[in-house]
């Protein structure tokens, strides 16, 4: 974890008009990548900046995102 007004190691990697979607769904992603191509964004997905996974282990939306 990085200390207070520290930007961490994968943002530092991202260049201005690019977004992170915190997402392994590649479906996802590249939907989003279609919403957001008009506009000049592009999407960077958790999967390019190597991001780990979140364990997924609760049984409800609610649980894994605890």
């Amino acid at each position: 974890m990085s200390g207070e007004g520290e930007v961490p190691q994968a943002i530092r990697k991202l260049a201005p008009g690019k977004l992170v979607i915190a997402s392994h769904n590649e479906g996802k992603v590249r939907e989003i990548r279609a919403l957001l191509a008009p506009f000049g964004i592009e999407p960077v997905s958790a999967a390019e900046l190597d991001l780990p996974e979140p364990d997924e282990t609760g049984t409800t939306f609610v649980a894994n995102a605890e």
